[in-house]
């Protein structure tokens, strides 16, 4: 038995190792092809081939790993038969390819790895976001089944090949030394500079196992809720948010609505009524790509003019890195939860957004996006409004969803078609003030703006006049597709606010623009640059225009116009409230008096902006005016910003589990106090 074990094992090595060398090439020739396919579509950084250099390395450890893993389980496979062992590895090979060249699909879409963000979204949302993508096509099943066919003829070829027994054993002790001596599953983040780099350093799917694992393993802040961890979590919240007067523990987030005074209402000539609110919440419209010094150049030319007869600020961040964290933020200014305020879907907590402070004078409310107005449960916080429409799925009329793909999925409705029927919507209705929401759709995957041919022709015409160097307009043109529909839909504002004009309440109407987040398929070249969008304040109201550089954020939105409406207009409002932000700063200079955390797409909080200092994965940066990131090392300001974080998921957690967001009682005394409507 002993003979005929080691006869087996001579027989299994060199075949084992020369199975895996290969394994080891397709996965080495797969990162080449992402390399290289993301160089053509991206405007990478000097260096970036250093990390692809870094990335062999990486990968020449995990499949080491590998190796050293499933030697004895693939060893016994081959003892009970060898055709057992070759069906089984070549099965489980195969699956671990698609499964690799998936995520490398993913993260040339998206320029972020796919991690544990996928546990986030329903079935639906990640079946609608795939047909987006384009991904689903028999154009890319093709492309899986030629994948397949090259990996299956280059192990045909390697069959061939005899490999000596000290080759094996030499590849097997590697293997098993890094097993045992490689700490780190992943890079270490503070060693790379911006996120494209780290990205392309990591293995897409080590990165997504690793990522999965600690999301699966981590300790859920809900399991340390008892009496003495709130009250010591929302005693040091509370602390470090000293601008606020709180008025509970219970509730950690109600403060005095007195804290809150107006800055902004002296900008303005303010008529007699209140005026329109017509709120544009603008699909991945990016500071780097729009406004006066974006580091892209700009390419939105009519909001940048509009821009300079408006209240601009051009440190706006954003509280999440995709769209769900955006209406709840700016709506009503609310905690974020566990996967984002608006995820307790019917189970939404109490609390009041500006939709329900506005009701107070029979304001009409009406929210129009293009497409499924649940898709990341966005519909629930406006079922919790009561607002008077919501504009979503098949409208009739002369509009025209944008191209279906090969399945019959399409995103929705163009913005110049949201625009044009929202007035038409509002031509019927009757006369009263207007708090309106929009969500843009044109600025999303897979970028197929209406027009295509004339808004690529544009962007040529554009990027000609652009006073940049040809490496310059070459590297931005890789982004022509995404740039061209940044027209689109700077061309739809611009309709949008030419046919308002025509309005007779038009002379009464402020306009909010802002974008929900940054664009994902163009490289950020910081930690923050996906939160960092503009906020344009429009209205025929206003004096002049202004520019302010201090940093404001979503949440401060709410609280500035309700503060404005009070003191302007004198509306009431409850003696308490809950909103997590301040009123929008107005200093012209540099300033940052944030304290704020951000949610990542994985629902993760692992971002955190305290004055001056930005959090970002436990690497600390020193935040400049652009926002503009230097990594610096200070490990007591670097625990307090870690604490800070910490004590917020905790009570943000726990506010909106347990429905603490805003006393019910409050709650039921505010709403008796709307007029019924007529």
């Amino acid at each position: 038995m002993t003979i005929s074990l080691k006869f087996q094992w001579n027989l299994f090595l060199p075949k084992f190792t020369k199975d895996n060398t290969v394994f080891l090439l397709i996965i080495l020739l797969f990162r080449t092809i992402e390399f290289f396919w993301i160089n053509t579509t991206q405007n990478l950084p000097d260096g970036t081939y250093l990390y692809l250099l870094r990335g062999y390395a990486f990968d020449f450890g995990y499949i080491s790993v590998f190796m050293a893993i499933t030697l004895i389980p693939f060893f016994i496979l081959y003892i009970l038969k060898p055709t057992f062992y070759k069906i089984f590895y070549f099965i489980s090979i195969a699956f671990i390819i698609i499964i690799y060249f998936s995520l490398i699909i993913f993260f040339k879409e998206s320029l972020i790895p796919l991690d544990a963000s996928i546990f986030a979204y329903s079935f639906k949302e990640i079946q609608e976001t795939i047909n987006a993508s384009g991904n689903n096509s028999i154009g890319m099943f093709l492309i899986y089944i030629l994948v397949l066919l090259f990996s299956t003829v280059l192990y045909w070829i390697f069959r061939k090949i005899k490999y000596p027994k000290k080759i094996s054993y030499t590849l097997l002790i590697i293997s098993i030394v890094f097993l045992l001596l490689t700490p780190d599953s992943l890079p270490r983040r503070n060693r790379y500079p911006l996120d494209i780099s780290y990205f392309i350093t990591n293995n897409k799917l080590v990165y997504f196992i690793h990522k999965t694992y600690l999301h699966l393993n981590q300790k859920d802040v809900a399991d340390d809720f008892n009496i003495v961890s709130i009250y010591k979590n929302t005693q040091d919240y509370q602390s470090s948010h000293s601008f606020f007067n709180y008025e509970s523990k219970t509730y950690p987030f109600l403060h005095k609505s007195s804290d809150y005074k107006d800055k902004i209402g002296g900008f303005f000539n303010f008529k007699k009524e209140p005026p329109n609110i017509v709120i544009i919440i603008t699909e991945s419209l990016s500071r780097a790509f729009s406004g006066k010094g974006a580091y892209l150049t700009s390419f939105t030319p009519f909001l940048d003019s509009l821009a300079e007869h408006s209240l601009y600020w051009k440190n706006t961040v954003a509280t999440a890195e995709r769209t769900f964290g955006a209406p709840p933020s700016i709506l009503a200014s609310a905690p974020y939860g566990e996967k984002g305020f608006s995820y307790y879907q019917k189970n939404i907590p109490y609390h009041i957004s500006l939709l329900e402070y506005l009701h107070q004078v029979s304001y009409s409310s009406n929210f129009y996006y293009g497409g499924w107005s649940y898709f990341q449960s966005m519909g629930y916080l406006f079922d919790f409004s009561h607002i008077d429409t919501m504009l979503s799925g098949d409208w009739e009329g002369p509009y025209r969803k944008f191209a279906e793909d090969e399945d019959g999925f399409s995103w929705g409705y163009p913005d110049e078609d949201l625009f044009r029927k929202a007035l038409e919507i509002e031509r019927l209705k009757q006369k009263r003030p207007l708090l309106d929401v929009f969500l843009t759709l044109n600025m999303h995957s897979p970028f197929r703006p209406p027009k295509g041919d004339y808004y690529f022709n544009m962007f040529d015409k554009i990027l000609a006049k652009k006073d940049i160097s040809e490496t310059g307009k070459e590297e931005l043109a890789k982004n022509k597709k995404e740039l061209a529909t940044v027209l689109s839909t700077d061309d739809a504002m611009r309709y949008y606010i030419n046919q308002f004009k025509k309005r007779k309440d038009f002379e009464n109407t402020i306009f909010i623009i802002t974008g929900d987040h940054r664009m994902a398929p163009i490289y950020h070249r910081s930690k923050v640059d996906k939160y960092h969008v503009p906020l344009i304040i429009y209205s025929p109201l206003l004096k002049e225009g202004k520019r302010f550089s201090s940093v404001v954020s979503h949440l401060d939105i709410t609280p500035t116009i309700v503060a404005l409406m009070r003191d302007n207009f004198n509306l009431p409002i409850p003696k308490n409230i809950h909103w997590l932000g301040q009123v929008l700063d107005t200093t012209r200079t540099f300033k940052c008096n944030q304290e704020m955390a951000f949610m990542r797409n994985s629902r993760e909080l692992t971002d955190y902006l305290s004055g001056n200092y930005f959090l970002a994965e436990d690497v600390l940066y020193q935040v400049k005016d652009d926002m503009k990131l230097t990594a610096i090392e200070n490990d007591s300001i670097l625990k307090s910003l870690q604490k800070k974080l910490d004590v917020f998921k905790m009570i943000s957690r726990y506010s909106c589990d347990k429905n603490k967001v805003y006393p019910v009682k409050d709650y039921l005394n505010f709403m008796s106090t709307i007029p019924k409507r007529k």
